[in-house]
């Protein structure tokens, strides 16, 4: 637009086509838009197709973060009838009499396995599952 052909007025020189859209005259990468009126209805177009858009594809909440399931429940292990006579506390030595039998810690009587003794009774495990059996007096 360089030479843009000007019409001369007394006095002055006027480009061609000039009032009110006389500071259309702009060069660059935009000359196109800035030749022709219809760029108002090209953003209003874009416009409405990201208002579209944006009303029909909403963004989505982000997820609520789920309450975990609780753990399935462990399946009941029956612990044999077992009964504590005595007991000898002597810290890893200790030994107690469970069904007439004399057992030490970490052995087994009845298929469960001695954990604890302490002067109030013993501790046993079977299957994962632990039991507290007091002494019978």
């Amino acid at each position: 637009m360089k030479n843009r052909l000007v019409k001369e007025a007394p006095g002055k020189k006027v480009p061609v086509g000039a009032g009110e859209d006389a500071e259309n005259t702009h060069e660059g990468p935009l000359t196109f838009v800035y030749q022709h009126d219809y760029w108002a209805g090209i953003l209003a177009l874009a416009g409405l197709v990201l208002a579209l858009y944006i009303f029909f594809f909403p963004v989505p909440p982000p997820p609520k973060p789920g309450v975990p399931a609780p753990p399935p429940p462990r399946p009941v292990v029956r612990f044999p009838d077992l009964t504590v006579q005595g007991l000898t506390v002597s810290g890893s030595n200790s030994s107690s009499v469970i069904n007439g039998r004399v057992v030490h810690l970490g052995e087994q009587v009845e298929g469960v396995q001695v954990i604890e003794i302490d002067s109030e009774g013993v501790g046993v495990v079977l299957d994962g599952q632990t039991n507290r059996i007091g002494l019978t007096r």
